[in-house]
């Protein structure tokens, strides 16, 4: 598995290289990176290696998952600028990507970099992270979970429901643990960082 990550990151660089413009860097960041991504995939299948193995590819994994994004993110950056400079002197306008857009380069949202790096701690303990629906079913979200109807959680004040209480804005992220459970054996281990919505108007944050 070692062996597989290096030969990724080799393709991925060299793909990353190469690519003409960013909609392939696009591409590029899904095929490696996105939901179904190559080292996306890796991670989900930690669970079926052995301890030891499993906490050595999980950190190079997340390792490598980081580097990629900085590079990709980077390349993306660049093309942009590429991209404006030619669109700018095909004009014929007298202005320069600066004063076009005359602030600092960005960073991630400290939120997603707190999320991030405890991705990358749990992932080299040889948990996974998984993702679901933000809109889910009434089973799924409290059936599933033994939250019975008569629950105050199902309070229309509590839960955001949508067209005919069958749907629903999930109110936590347990509900993915179900969803893993249905395509993967035991042992799980997994982590479900994701967006929950709750109506407490009382405690915005």
């Amino acid at each position: 598995m070692i062996e597989k990550l290096d030969t990724l990151k080799q393709e991925a660089l060299k793909a990353i290289g190469e690519a003409p413009a960013v909609e392939e860097i696009d591409k590029i960041r899904v095929t490696y990176l996105g939901r179904k991504g190559a080292i996306t995939e890796i991670l989900r299948s930690l669970s079926q290696l052995p301890l030891e193995e499993r906490k050595q590819v999980g950190e190079r994994a997340n390792k490598l998952r980081a580097e990629l994004e900085a590079v990709i993110d980077a390349k993306a950056a660049a093309l942009k600028q590429n991209a404006l400079r030619e669109n700018l002197q095909s004009q014929k306008v007298d202005i320069s990507p600066r004063l076009a857009y005359p602030f600092p380069q960005g960073h991630t949202h400290p939120i997603q970099q707190t999320i991030q790096e405890m991705s990358d701690i749990l992932g080299s303990l040889g948990f996974s992270r998984a993702e679901g629906p933000e809109v889910e079913t009434d089973w799924y979200n409290f059936e599933a979970l033994n939250i019975p109807p008569d629950h105050p959680a199902r309070d229309s004040q509590d839960t955001f429901y949508l067209t005919g209480h069958k749907q629903l804005l999930r109110t936590h992220t347990s509900p993915v643990q179900v969803h893993v459970m249905e395509t993967q054996k035991p042992p799980v281990r997994i982590i479900v960082p994701g967006k929950v919505f709750r109506n407490e108007a009382t405690d915005a944050s």
